[in-house]
């Protein structure tokens, strides 16, 4: 990771703390992270103004919460100051969660922090781990920002095309023009999901087809991501009516694809005009199942699941199911539960409405497709 994609750490502990905190702060630090903590301070400054300037300039807070932390209203008033600023915070907890008081534990309620490690290395390792993944959805994030604005412009310019060809008629003919949404993209191609199992229907969303495009038989298929455009000799593909919805397979094979749609058969071997990217998982035999008794829910409503067929074997790879947003990569779950036993249930909620998922893993080490032995889907709505 560059030095410019690291986010800032300010770094809230008990000095009684040393003796496990600093091993991990200099841990971080050889990681490449650029870290703060009070034994950077001036003698000349004053202790207060640098350190809140220093929680103003970091991304994320991490707090070592234990009873000296508690009892310091020092250490305390950071991680409140930073709360109050919004920032994201990490607690790491070196003793019981319970000891916390009311005001601080709602403030960190909703954070995942790093519970039960007690060396130095492992407790490093986990706070870099949550670092990069903060980093990579700051990236992402900032990506998205830029491809909205390039949209943002590109629409203004269509804009303003229209308006100055309506113009033309204006002293002859009153004209309005109607801003709304954007124009669709004709060949914007769309799945109802990221990540099949093998062999799973794959329900495909495609452009609005023509007369032109039927009869040059368009068509939509599923390829290996690093397969080349013009081959079809290993791609499942089906050719294109009206409707404008397709039914395909995913394939039986684990691994990463993508739907492919051509305007013309005949042309196939020239750039696709609409491409969705999409993982096949692992799904083998004996894998456990995910059920959920309903498609939709209402928001806080408790999502019931229950999980059956897992064996002692499948519980040594400690097992975890996850609720999950649709369309999100596989390390970017809401929340998450260990499987215990055989028929476990669990309950989860959401507070927004939009579609999500139930993801169950066989290993909780390894978020990827080779992983995810099952899913299931639904939308949360407001009742």
């Amino acid at each position: 990771m560059s030095k410019n994609e690291a986010p800032r750490v300010f770094v809230s502990y008990a000095h009684k703390n040393d003796a496990i905190v600093l091993p991990v702060i200099e841990s971080i630090m050889n990681r490449g992270y650029s870290v703060w903590y009070d034994k950077g301070i001036h003698l000349a400054s004053t202790w207060t103004d640098e350190v809140a300037q220093a929680i103003i300039g970091s991304e994320i807070v991490i707090a070592f919460i234990s009873k000296e932390f508690v009892a310091s209203k020092y250490a305390r008033g950071e991680v409140e100051f930073a709360l109050s600023l919004s920032k994201r915070v990490i607690p790491v907890y070196l003793d019981d969660m319970d000891i916390l008081p009311p005001g601080l534990a709602l403030g960190l309620s909703a954070t995942q922090g790093v519970i039960g490690k007690t060396n130095a290395l492992e407790i490093a390792s986990q706070i870099c781990a949550g670092l990069e993944f903060y980093a990579v959805r700051k990236q992402r994030a900032e990506q998205e920002s830029r491809k909205r604005k390039r949209r943002v412009l590109s629409t203004l310019a269509i804009i303003a095309v229209l308006i100055a060809l309506i113009g033309v008629g204006v002293g002859v003919r009153g004209y309005y023009l109607s801003v709304g949404e954007p124009l669709p993209d004709p060949y914007k191609v769309t799945l109802d999901k990221q990540i099949y199992l093998p062999y799973e229907k794959i329900f495909e969303k495609i452009p609005q087809l023509t007369p032109e495009m039927i009869n040059d038989r368009a068509v939509v298929g599923v390829w290996d991501k690093n397969e080349q455009n013009g081959s079809l000799s290993k791609a499942y593909y089906a050719g294109l009516a009206a409707d404008s919805t397709r039914l395909l397979r995913a394939p039986i094979k684990a691994g990463e694809y993508e739907t492919r749609f051509y305007v013309s058969m005949t042309e196939r071997s020239s750039k696709p005009e609409g491409v969705a990217k999409f993982s096949v998982a692992k799904g083998s035999l004996g894998a456990f199942g995910v059920a959920i008794d309903k498609d939709e829910y209402a928001l806080d409503e408790p999502i019931n699941v229950v999980i059956s067929g897992v064996t002692d074997k499948m519980l040594d790879d400690e097992p975890i199911v996850g609720l999950y947003q649709a369309f999100t990569r596989h390390d970017e779950y809401a929340e998450y539960a260990p499987i215990r036993a055989n028929d476990y249930s669990v309950s989860f909620t959401v507070s927004a409405e939009g579609e999500y998922e139930i993801r169950a893993y066989s290993n909780s080490k390894t978020f990827r497709a080779e992983t995810l032995v099952a899913s299931a889907r639904f939308s949360a709505v407001k009742k």
